[in-house]
């Protein structure tokens, strides 16, 4: 299987926070040479309106000087917290300039909403799916900005989305405390601060991987793990 070989090293690094907290760091790196930015190939039945022949391919963003995979969530695993000061937070935002949605990968608070951007006003439609089935899925057709309201995302857990229009569109929601969790940049780097100490699961999810690694937190202290 692909996903088997393409990661190499996954780099976890925790250091004290100031105060009770620690920082959950590192990066996630891609194995072998990086590949070329990948151009989708559309068909021309499917274009409905899209500008660009061939948007890049997002799934595999791999920084050539440092080998880091971008649009890779992190997640800490049960992280006992007192809840949020009950501000509800604004809609997270996805774009879909160009018939590609941006960001691929995305953190979402359980119950907050989802504002999916249309500035093209193309006929696109929004279909969540919940992979392990735990929430409501959406799916509605617009030419126009839509609001997916928060209780569609009420449960801690991944979900796919995509446009099924146009099959290429498709990106990651991370259902999960934002404080607890993260997304790798453009280098493969990712930080999680405030994390309070403790055993904890991370997992590492990738549209072609999942990842799970067991992680101890100490005050004063840094860990590093390499896997």
């Amino acid at each position: 299987m692909r996903h088997l070989a393409i990661l190499a090293t996954v780099l976890i690094c925790a250091t004290l926070f100031a105060g009770e907290g620690g920082t959950l760091k590192g990066t996630i790196e891609y194995d072998g040479d990086a590949p070329p930015v990948g151009k989708l190939k559309i068909d021309a039945a499917r274009k409905a309106g899209c500008e660009h022949d061939a948007p890049n391919d997002e799934a595999w963003v791999v920084d050539p000087a440092t080998k880091g995979l971008k649009w890779v969530i992190v997640r800490i695993m049960g992280v006992k917290v007192e809840p949020k000061d009950g501000k509800e937070l604004p809609p997270v935002k996805i774009d879909q300039k160009d018939c590609v949605f941006m960001p691929y990968a995305a953190i979402v608070s359980p119950d907050q909403s989802v504002d999916v951007l249309n500035p093209a006003g193309i006929a696109h439609n929004f279909h969540t799916t919940p992979l392990d089935g735990e929430n409501i899925p959406f799916n509605r057709m617009s030419d126009k900005p839509l609001r997916v309201p928060g209780k569609h995302f009420s449960t801690p857990e991944m979900i796919q989305y995509a446009c099924d229009i146009h099959p290429w569109m498709k990106g990651y929601i991370a259902v999960h405390d934002p404080r607890f969790a993260a997304v790798t940049g453009a280098d493969g780097m990712f930080e999680i601060k405030d994390v309070p100490p403790g055993k904890y699961k991370v997992i590492i999810t990738h549209n072609a991987f999942d990842q799970e690694k067991e992680i101890e937190i100490k005050a004063g202290q840094a860990t590093v793990l390499e896997g």
